[in-house]
Formats: C-alpha cells, sequence, structure tokens
C-alpha cells in the first residue's frame, strides 16, 4: 500500500509491505506506481491503462442492442439528452434534490431531453426529483442493469451527476461530464474523495 495520511489500520494490518510516493497522483497512476514497486508488473503506462479501460467499456456500449434498450427505457434513439444521476453510494456524496432542480430547468429550457439516471441502492433519489419535475424528462431508476448503464451512457450527450460510479464510466467512454465533488479545491489531493485522486 502506498503510504499516506489516511488511516486503514485493518486493511493495511493485511498487508506485507508499505511503499512510500504516490502523493498527487490521480488513482491509476497511483496503482500503476504501487504494482512496479510491488514488482508485481513492469512499470506500465497509465495511458495504456486508461485506453484498455476505454477500450473495454466502448466494447460492452457497442455489443448491446441499442434499439431494443431505448424502446425498453423509454428514450427517443435519434434525440440528443443528457444523463443526471442525481444519487451517490454515500449520502454525503449527494448534491440537494432543490439544487439538480434547477439544472433540470437549465436543460429544459435548452430543449435538452434529460434522462435521470439511478442505481436500486439510490432510485428513491431519482424518484423524488422525476416527481419534483417530470418535464421532458426519462426515469431510469435502479432498472437497468451494468452492460445496458454502459450502453445508455456511451449515446448520452453529456453526463452530469456526483461523485459515483456513473460519472467515472461517463468519463471513460469520453462522454462531456460534470462530476460533483465534496472535496474543497484546497484540501489534501490525496484525500478519499479529493477531484485530484479520483477524477473521472
Amino acid at each position: 500500500v502506498l503510504k499516506s495520511d489516511r488511516p486503514a489500520p485493518h486493511r493495511d494490518a493485511l498487508l506485507t509491505e508499505r511503499f512510500e510516493g504516490g502523493n498527487g497522483l490521480h488513482e491509476p497512476q497511483r496503482f500503476c506506481l504501487l504494482l512496479t514497486l510491488s514488482e508485481l508488473a513492469p512499470r506500465p503506462d497509465p495511458d495504456e491503462v486508461s485506453t484498455a479501460a476505454r477500450t473495454s467499456l466502448h466494447h460492452i456500449a457497442s455489443s448491446t442492442n441499442w434499439a431494443l434498450l431505448a424502446e425498453r427505457l423509454g428514450i427517443q434513439q435519434n434525440r440528443p439528452f443528457a444523463v443526471v444521476a442525481p444519487g451517490a453510494s454515500r449520502a454525503v456524496r449527494r448534491w440537494p434534490v432543490e439544487r439538480w432542480k434547477s439544472i433540470l430547468e437549465w436543460l429544459n429550457e435548452k430543449n435538452i431531453h434529460v434522462v435521470l439516471l439511478s442505481g436500486s441502492s439510490d432510485a428513491e433519489i431519482a424518484r423524488q426529483l422525476y416527481q419534483s419535475f417530470s418535464k421532458d424528462t426519462t426515469l431510469v431508476a435502479g432498472v437497468t442493469s451494468f452492460t445496458e448503464t454502459v450502453a445508455l451512457l456511451a449515446r448520452a450527450s453529456i453526463f452530469l451527476g456526483n461523485d459515483s460510479g456513473p460519472s467515472h464510466i461517463a468519463g471513460a467512454l469520453g462522454v462531456p461530464t460534470l462530476t460533483l465533488f465534496i472535496a474543497r479545491e484546497d484540501s489534501n489531493p490525496d484525500a478519499p474523495s479529493s477531484p485530484i485522486r479520483i477524477h473521472p
């Protein structure tokens, strides 16, 4: 494990060695450094690792029958849409629903269709937002598999969401992405929620 200020005594107790370095790095670069220092792999190129992940996600998206999925979800195939994911696994990472409403209003003014996306664990947040703002909006709350979610995100014109899985998938797919983080810009770049460390 790379030494940091982040306490994880139970996790660290299971590891055999602690390495110095990795401060201020994006998470893929940090993992590549750890593999090299552990002599588990020759020095990998973080760009190659990222390219492999992007290629895999695009393969997943292209292997999904978009016409059938769009029909099932109620999305018009030939119309641009924005995916908005208002949830996150941790409550502290969730932007207030009321603020998301103003974003949906802005998208509506721009005549951009909105697809509200969530997993099953945060579906209630998406439903709540949908019920308070259902104009030109499609609700996709807890009804897609991982593969279907990747296919949906790959076809979005833009993605807006909290620091969560869909944000990172959309970013890796090359979709223009706006991700909201809870960390302050001047805070520790190695903090668990630092956008420097874990940006898409």
